[in-house]
C-alpha cells in the first residue's frame, strides 16, 4: 500500500494591500484589494465597522497573485484585515488598513473673505488678494473667479477653514 500526503509547514506571507489607503474616504462601493502568494492560497477578508464592531467577511476572488474583494457599505469608519490561508489551513499574518465611507455631498463652501460687496482698493490688493471661507473639514474646495478665468484649488483644514491668495488679478468692477 502506497500512500501519498503533504506537508506545508511555513506559513504563507503577509498580503500587501493596495487599496484603499490608508485613511482613505471613500465614495460608493469599496473595493478591498491587492497582493498576496499565488492561489491555492485563499484570502479573507473581514470588515468592522468601527466603533460598533459589526463584522462582514469575504473570500476574495483571485487572479494569480492578486485579489480583490467588493463591499457595499453604508458611511462610517472601517478596518479592513486581510489574511491569507494555505491548504493546511496555515494563517498569514495580517494586513489591515483604516479608511472611511462617505457618500454624502458636501455643503456648498462659503466665502468669508473679503466680505460680499466689499471693494478692494489698490493697497488692500498690492500683492495679492487673500480669500477665505468654510467647507466641509478636509474637502477640496475649487475656486473659479470671473472675469479673468482664474481657477485654483485648496483644502480645507480639519477645523473647515480654506483660504488662497491670488496674485496678479486684473481690475474688474465685480468679481463672482
Amino acid at each position: 500500500l502506497v500512500v501519498g500526503f503533504g506537508l506545508l509547514l511555513t506559513t504563507p506571507g503577509a498580503p500587501v494591500l493596495s487599496s484603499p489607503g490608508a485613511g482613505d474616504a471613500v465614495n460608493g462601493s469599496v473595493t478591498i484589494s491587492g497582493t498576496g502568494e499565488a492561489a491555492p492560497t485563499v484570502v479573507q477578508v473581514t470588515i468592522d465597522e468601527l466603533p460598533s464592531g459589526l463584522t462582514t467577511t469575504a473570500t476574495a476572488s483571485r487572479t494569480g497573485a492578486s485579489f480583490s474583494a467588493p463591499f457595499n457599505l453604508f458611511d462610517g469608519s472601517y478596518r479592513a484585515t486581510v489574511i491569507a490561508r494555505d491548504l493546511a489551513g496555515n494563517v498569514s499574518d495580517p494586513a489591515t488598513v483604516l479608511f472611511s465611507i462617505d457618500n454624502v455631498a458636501p455643503e456648498a463652501p462659503t466665502i468669508i473673505a473679503p466680505a460680499p460687496g466689499r471693494i478692494l482698493n489698490a493697497a488692500d490688493a498690492a500683492d495679492w488678494v487673500q480669500v477665505a471661507g468654510t467647507a466641509e473639514p478636509l474637502s477640496a474646495v475649487t475656486l473659479h473667479l470671473e472675469p479673468g478665468n482664474v481657477t485654483t484649488v485648496t483644502s480645507a483644514s480639519a477645523d473647515g477653514t480654506w483660504s488662497v491668495q491670488l496674485a496678479g488679478l486684473p481690475d474688474a468692477a465685480n468679481y463672482t
